[in-house]
Order: C-alpha cells, then structure tokens, then sequence
C-alpha cells in the first residue's frame, strides 16, 4: 500500500513520462563514453533480456520513435563493470527536423516541474462526472522528489546515540544497496517508443533494441524511484513496529529503563503524531538504505525484516555484497557516520575534489554542469556550516540560465564570494562534525564538541630500477601527478635527489592547486627527509633545498601548517605505484576505497623546478670555464671526488707543446693558452710517489692519497669536480707504469695558495710552489719511536678476532696462489689511481683481476660438508672480503671497490639453483634430540 496513487498507478500498470511524442523520428549521436564499455554493454544485454527488461531485433521496433543514445560510466567499486546508460536530454543544441519543426529532448518534454489539471492516474467509472478542467486543483505532473540528507541522518543519529546510551548497548549501522534499482520500474508500453536504440556488433550487423523498464538518465525516474525507495521504508518500519511493540509488552515490567523511555519518547509521538520511541531508523537515498539501530540483535532482527519485505513480498533485488557494510562505522552519500565518537568523518578526496572545482572555477576553467554536480556534493555538507540552509542559494544562482557545457565567466562569482570564502574554510579546516550540529537546540546554546583541523597527506616517490617507467609521483587524496624521467635524468641524478625534486615539485603543486590545506608530506626517502628538517650537504641537494625555502609556494604551506614525515617503502603505496608506471593497480587500490583517482598535469612552476635541475646538473658536468654554484670539497655527494693534481715539469719551465700529465682527473680553471710559466694552479695539495726511473721528456708523479682538503662547509668558488662515472679526461691518455712490489718512496708538492688558506699567513710561500723538505722521520738518540712503531703494529693486527684472522690468512694463501700461478702478477695492489677510479684503464685492470679471483675461488672452492657435492658460490664473495682485510693490513690501501662482484655470484647462484635445487641452499642445522632420549 502507498499513499501516493501515482506510484500505485506505476507498479500496477507501469509508469510513463506524460510527454508528448514527436510525430517524427529522432536518433542522436551515442555518447564518447561508450567506447569504453563495448564489450561489457553487450554482456549487460543478454542479462536484461533475461529478465524481460530489454528486446532486441534485426528491423525498428517502433516508427515513429526515439533513438535514444547510450553511453557508459565507471562503478567505484567494480571498475571492470561500467554502467549503461541512456542519455535522454539529447539533441542538447537546437535542430530541426526535415519538415523543420524543432526537435526537443525527452527530458524537456517531460517538463518535471510542470503542473497540469488533469485527474490521471485516477480510474473514473463514469466520465461524465468528471468537473471541467478549470475547475480541477493544479497537481505536479510528477511526486515531488523529497530526498533525505545528512542531516537527517545525523539528528536519528544523534537521538538513538542517547538512547544507547541511555540502555548501555552499542549502536550499530548497516548499508545496503539495491541492484539496477531504475531497471526494476517497468515503463508503460505506450512509451515505449521513446527508450529504443541500435546498436552495431563487430561484425557489422545492426540490431535494434527496445527498452521497457526506467532508465538511468530520464528525469522523472529519480522522482518515481525515490518514491518507492520511501515506500519501502515505511513497509519495513509498520512490519518491525509490530515486532518491537510485541517485545515491549514482554519486557514492560521488567525493565524500568524501558518504562522511563517510553514514558518520555511517547510523549514527543503526540507532538508530532509519528512514533518516536523507535530504537532504530531507515533512511534511503534513491537506492542506498542506511539502517541504525540500538544493539545487536535489534539491528540482526531488523535487516531479517528488511530483506524479507523488500526482496520476498515486493520482488527486489539486491546488490552484490561488495555494497553492504555493517558495524559501527558506515560509508552514506560520499562520506563516513561514525557511532562510535558521533561524528560524520568528511573524506579527504571528496574535500580536495570541491576545492579543486572551486578554484578552477574561480581561474575561469569549470563549465556549468562541473559547478552543478560540486554543489550537490556541498548540500549533503551543510550541517558543516551550522544549519546556515540559505548558504547554497548564491552558489546555484551562479550558473542560473546557463547552458550547462558553457564556461561560467568569472564576473558571476562576486555575488557569492562571501559564501565561496566561506565553503573554502570549511572543506581545509573541518575534518568531521558532531551529530549535535544536526540540532537546533545544541547549535544554539554552543555545546557542540570542538574539532582540530583537518590535516591532508601528501604522499611522494621516486623510481630508477626495477620498473620499465622509472618516474617522479605524488598523491594526495585521490589527485596524482608523475614526471617520467628521461635516460639523461637517471644518469645524471641519484635516487636521494629524484625523491627530493618529487617533493619539491609536489610542494608546488598542492600549493597551487590546495592553498590554504595543512599538508602533512610523507617520503620514503629518509635523506631527503632529513634535508628538510636539518640542512643539505651534496650540492644537488642544497640547490633543491634552497629553491623550496626561496618560493612562494613553500611560504604558503607553512602558512597553512607544513610537517614532513619518513615512511616505509612498503607503506608509501600511493605515490610508489604511479613513480613505476603501475595505474592499473592504482585505480584498484583507489577504487577498493571509495575513490576515483584523476591525474592532474604538472603545473608551471612544477615544470620549471624540473628544467632548472636538469640546468644545473648541465653547468656542473659542463666544462669549468664558468663555476654555476660553489659547493663543499668535503661533502657527501658528486663533489666529494678525487681533487685535481696538475704536476708540471720539474726540469724548469714548460714549453711549447709541453703539456702536464693529469694524474687525478677533475675540472681545473683553464687558461687561455698555455704559455711558459703559464700553468694551472694546483687547488688540492696531495702526496705524490716519485716517477719510476724512465727516459721521457717529462716526470709523471704518482698519485698516493690526498694530504690537505679544506675544511668541511668551506666552499672553493674555482673549482668543480665531476661525478665519478665521467671523471675521464679526454684527450690525455695516463700509460702508468707497472705496479712495484717494495714499498715507496714519498715526496710532497703543493700549492702555497692553498697552504695558506688552511694554516693562515704564517706559511712560507716562494714563487707559486713551495717545497715541503724534511720530512722524513729523523728521530734522535733514545726515542721512543721504535716502542710507538711496536704498539701501532700490535693495535692493527688486534683489530678483528682471531678467528677472523685465521680466515684471512687462509684467503690471502688463497689470492696469492692465484695471482702467481695463474695470473702472474704481484698480489700487492698498491695502484691507488688505479683502486679509486683515478685511472680508468687501471681500474678496469684491476677490476677484472678481483673478478677473475672470484670465478677461480668458486670453481676451486671445496664445500663445508661432505654431503654438499659442490660449495656455494656466497662463500667466494666471503674469501674476496677476508682478502680486502688482508691487504688494508698490509699495505694500507684498499682493493678497488666494485657492484660487478654481486652479479656475478648471483649467476653463480642461478646456475646452481637449477642444477641441484633451492633446496641446497638451506642452511644444514643439527637435528634436537628426540624426545625419547
């Protein structure tokens, strides 16, 4: 039963539009977003055909008639499945047809707001007693849609929150959903020709197809179906009043605080003659039921009598449970009730995505129907503006009389820039509203609870390896953005700088896009974490640190409250998965929580942070005819490399065509010719070994370790070195000699410049190179240098243990075995040039000579037991590192360091997984004893 006898009329004979059919026939243009949803289109048809809801047939169903044009949009929950629809407000332009009578939409025929005079939906016995028209009351064409907020939610919340209270039980909540809820009203079969369309298959056969339910997209099916998702209610509510009103009258006299409540709620039912001593409440939104109630097993009893009413007597079906939520925390109209604290909890993206559309609204960016669908999100919020129900008016007088796909010029916004400003406050510092907003009485007299505000958290990454799409991101609430990388970019930037520039590039773009949002940045990235709490050391770094602090974005962030935080790999999904080009997997994730991500372009100032770093890595690999930016010898990062070392000829001056050999190569200042006398300065004194005795035209000094550096934070403004990858000097070819097995002679050569930059004034400075002499050891009678030598040799050979020693002792055989039988070649690798990279042929030379040890220590190697046939090949990069110890100990200098040992032990490690299993690389532990023992 339904008070509303058009809807009687509806489900009994069908509803209808109550347009007046055109007398020709119209067939717009399908919607672009069909094409995404083809394949699914056709899946969704010989579902409806099933049903009885849709026909098709090779010849028109109906002439004349409505083509109407279809299209498709995207379900939240399963992105997979998109939804058909039917646009029924095309032709959207005025046309005429060929008898040139104008054609109008469905939608403006029906005219949804009109009243008329007519007694339909009524059956008279007599037509002869019907009044003249005049005489007939004006009625709605259609039932007025009354659609619950809100605000009626939370104040049924707010009552029930008390009464579980009240009777100490929970309060619980349940959300439902109906499946194709339009789909389920059956259209009348004289307005049938209004919902036909073709459609053509891929093998180009055209069918006609007849819809004879309501669709999605024709304007009276949301007033008809909100009527009956109402009528529902009330169905349910008659049948579980009677349950409960059967359970009072057992537990009457028992319960005194049932008998109290009652007394006082049945008092306010007289008031507004509606039963107010109900412990739970229905309220559905078109098709989504949200359901309190008061305790379990109320609510248990309550969704049985739901179901049974709404899915046994009256025929509809459900949705999927993927829809359905219970607990004391649900999802209703876009945004989270919570019973718990009493609270309506405002999604972030929801904010963000009002906030976006208003300030690009107010650039001049956002058509009318982009405003109209953002202040609908805004009416389900204005329990946030204090009861304020005249708030909305301005915003909708904006686009009043406006075509809906129109830019709205910004000159209409000044009569509502009070109520924007406010709106703005709101959605960046309102993160949930108590359920005592929602009555008069507690906004009135203050007594609502206060909120802190709210804080939105911005997500940042960046991706190198392990991805074909290595890429910068970053992700706040639902809006994303990514910056691919060139090949240049992952050559010329390590990973600590790309996570920086991705947070100085998603500083810019919140700020311009969110102003006036506290941000709280999350990075994986602990260094550049770091870097914005303290200080940067690499000069990289300090540039992108210093462009944030410099702009007007980061001013405003803080302005608005700015924190940085560190976190794990693992939970930086967000802004991991966009940096790796993975967005399938992103719109999953975002999907599976209720949000739809959209992808926003980087802005100006974004695309200049980015051109202004790959600048600057220019000038600092460029020549060093300029200096782009001073930075610090001794820091971390590209400028902490080898100093540069020109030795000029001993043997007088240069001369024509005489050219310094370049030991240690680095960016000097050059000069414009290299003239007698005229020789670049050497910047970083360091010790040199003597050359060899040689017949060459020159001496070529030998690069040993560097002796004096500058201060760390002390900046040399004449110098910049590269990175080491490129640290090869070209055309100067460095033919060093063969590596000695005695140990060297020392010799020291500096410049009296720098000398006198570390030590001051004191330093005696002769010509442009002072000469350090005396410095050898000359200790005189009875020193106590050979006791000191004695206590430095005990101090080094006592600092591993004496198993580890007894290890590198057995790897040393080991490596000299192989260096002299097998390479012929001096185990002592005293080249340091050659170990820190100086020397690019040396240090591919002894690179190899370690890669070659580790193949001949895994072929050689026995295993540790008896059972294992052969030995792991880990254990060979195990003997490599006793021998590195060995060597620092003996000669002081370390063996060059390379990333080729891991890989080719991991080859190993693959070739002996496939040959006897994973298995064999478990470790073999010794059994327990039994227990019988």
């Amino acid at each position: 039963h339904s008070p509303s006898q058009s809807l009687r009329d509806g489900f009994i004979h069908g509803f209808r539009m109550h347009d007046d059919s055109p007398p020709s026939v119209v067939s717009p243009m399908h919607v672009k977003s069909l094409a995404k949803g083809l394949a699914r289109a056709e899946q969704e048809f010989v579902k409806t055909d099933r049903r009885g809801w849709s026909q098709g047939q090779s010849t028109p169903c109906f002439i004349p008639g409505v083509f109407v044009s279809c299209g498709t949009a995207e379900r939240k929950l399963e992105p997979d499945r998109p939804r058909f629809t039917m646009n029924y407000s095309a032709p959207e332009k005025e046309i005429f047809d060929t008898a040139g009578e104008p054609v109008k939409s469905i939608n403006a025929r029906i005219n949804l707001k009109g009243t008329h005079r007519e007694p339909w939906g009524s059956t008279l016995v007599d037509p002869d007693e019907i009044p003249p028209t005049g005489l007939l009351p004006r009625r709605y064409r259609f039932p007025r849609e009354i659609k619950p907020t809100t605000v009626h939610v939370m104040h049924d919340g707010a009552v029930l929150l008390a009464a579980a209270k009240y009777f100490d039980l929970p309060l619980l909540r349940a959300q439902d959903d109906y499946k194709s809820f339009f789909w389920q009203f059956r259209m009348r079969s004289c307005d049938w020709n209004r919902q036909q369309f073709f459609w053509v298959y891929e093998d180009g056969t055209v069918e006609y197809r007849v819809s004879f339910v309501t669709a999605m997209g024709a304007s009276h099916a949301s007033n008809n179906c909100q009527d009956g998702s109402h009528t529902m209610d009330r169905q349910v509510m008659d049948v579980f009043d009677a349950q409960e009103a059967y359970l009072f009258c057992l537990h009457y006299e028992s319960n005194a605080k049932l008998r109290y409540w009652l007394a006082i709620r049945n008092k306010v039912s007289i008031i507004t003659k509606s039963n107010q001593a109900r412990l739970y409440q229905i309220c559905t939104f078109s098709d989504d039921p949200q359901i309190q109630a008061v305790g379990a097993d109320r609510l248990v009893r309550l969704l049985k009598c739901f179901r049974e009413v709404v899915c046994k007597k009256a025929g509809f079906i459900m949705a999927s449970a993927l829809k359905a939520e219970i607990g004391t925390s649900t999802t209703w109209i876009g945004h989270v009730h919570d019973s718990l604290s009493g609270m309506l909890i405002l999604k972030q993206h929801k904010c963000l995505y009002a906030l976006n559309i208003i300030h690009q609204a107010l650039a001049g960016h956002v058509i009318a129907s982009q405003w109209t669908d953002m202040l609908q999100l805004l009416q389900h919020l204005n329990v946030a503006r204090l009861g304020e129900t005249d708030s909305m008016y301005l915003l909708f007088d904006v686009v009043k009389h406006m075509d809906k796909n129109s830019l709205i010029p910004v000159n209409r916004f000044q009569s509502a820039r009070h109520e924007i400003d406010l709106w703005i406050h709101v959605l960046t510092h309102t993160p949930a509203v108590s359920y005592m907003a929602a009555i008069d009485s507690a906004r009135v007299t203050n007594i609502l609870p206060t909120v802190p505000k709210s804080i939105f958290h911005l997500y940042t990454d960046a991706a190198k390896e392990g991805t074909d799409q290595p890429a910068m991101a970053g992700f706040i609430a639902g809006f994303y953005w990514y910056q691919p990388l060139s090949p240049d970019d992952l050559l010329a930037f390590s990973i600590p700088v790309l996570e920086l520039a991705a947070i100085v590039i998603s500083c810019h773009m919140v700020a311009e896009r969110f102003p006036d949002v506290s941000i709280q940045l999350w990075s994986d990235s602990s260094t550049s974490v770091l870097v914005l709490q303290n200080a940067a050391q690499s000069a990289y770094m300090q540039y992108l640190h210093q462009m944030l602090l410099r702009s007007s974005q980061y001013r405003s962030l803080t302005n608005a409250g700015f924190a940085v935080g560190h976190i794990s790999g693992d939970a930086n999904v967000f802004a991991d998965l966009p940096s790796r080009g993975y967005f399938d997997q992103l719109h999953r994730i975002c999907h599976s929580l209720d949000m739809t991500p959209q992808h926003v372009p980087l802005s100006f100032s974004a695309r200049q942070v980015l051109l202004l770093l790959r600048r600057f890595a220019q000038s600092r690999h460029a020549s060093s005819v300029h200096v782009a930016q001073p930075f610090n010898l001794n820091g971390d990062g590209p400028q902490a490399t080898a100093p540069v070392l020109v030795i000029p000829d001993r043997e007088g001056p240069t001369q024509l065509g005489t050219i310094p050999r370049i030991v240690a190569p680095a960016l000097v200042v050059p000069l414009p010719r290299l003239q007698p006398n005229n020789i670049p300065r050497l910047v970083a004194p360091a010790l040199v070994i003597p050359e060899l005795p040689m017949q060459q035209p020159w001496s070529v000094p030998r690069l040993i370790a560097p002796s004096l550096v500058l201060p760390k934070r002390q900046h040399c403004a004449s110098l910049e070195t590269l990175p080491r990858k490129q640290q090869r000097v070209d055309p100067v070819h460095l033919d060093l000699p063969a590596v000695a097995n005695s140990p060297p002679a020392f010799m020291t050569e500096c410049n009296a410049t720098s000398l006198q930059t570390h030590f001051g004034a004191r330093t005696p400075v002769s010509g442009s190179t002072v000469r350090l002499t005396n410095l050898s050891f000359q200790p005189p009678v009875g020193s106590v240098l050979d006791t000191l030598n004695q206590h430095l040799l005990t101090a080094q050979s006592k600092s591993y243990a004496d198993s580890t020693l007894r290890n590198d002792r057995y790897a040393w055989d080991g490596w000299q075995t192989f260096c002299s039988t097998v390479v012929g070649t001096s185990p002592y690798r005293i080249d340091i040039a050659a170990n820190l990279g100086w020397d690019h042929d040396g240090f591919i030379r002894e690179e190899r000579l370690i890669l070659l040890f580790v193949v001949w220590k895994i072929i050689n190697m026995k295993p540790r037991s008896n059972l294992a046939k052969v030995a792991k090949p880990s254990s060979a990069a195990a003997a490599l590192s006793s021998v590195r110890r060995a060597h620092a100990l003996t000669t002081g200098i370390e063996l060059v360091k390379t990333a080729k040992v891991n890989r080719v032990v991991r080859g190993f490690l693959r070739i002996y997984i496939q040959k006897f299993g994973p298995e064999s690389l478990m470790e073999d532990c010794k059994e327990p004893l039994a227990k019988r023992l």
